[in-house]
């Protein structure tokens, strides 16, 4: 699991998705049986500069779902939103 405060980078995996993330966005991938992925600063991103921050969280899977086919998704800002007595870097999609 990414998540993104500033910056851009865009995620490439082998399962086709290209998918841009930006600020505010929760990047999903289950490696399961197996998966490829890149994460690189978009290039428009690099070009004009600036800092790239972000937390990414890993977790294992339970046993019984370790071969499960890999999958990877985007929850956009605008899906996720902010518990009303958190503070503002908690968020729940």
């Amino acid at each position: 699991m990414t998540y993104f405060f500033a910056g851009e980078n865009v995620h490439r995996d082998s399962l086709g998705t290209v998918q841009t993330n930006r600020p505010g966005d929760l990047n999903l991938m289950t490696a399961g049986r197996g998966i490829v992925h890149s994460e690189r600063a978009d290039p428009a991103f690099r070009a004009a500069g600036g800092a790239m921050h972000a937390v990414q969280i890993w977790l294992a899977l339970p046993t019984r779902t370790r071969t499960m086919h890999p999958a990877s998704s985007i929850i956009p800002r605008r899906r996720c939103r902010r518990p009303p007595r958190l503070p503002a870097c908690v968020a729940t999609c």
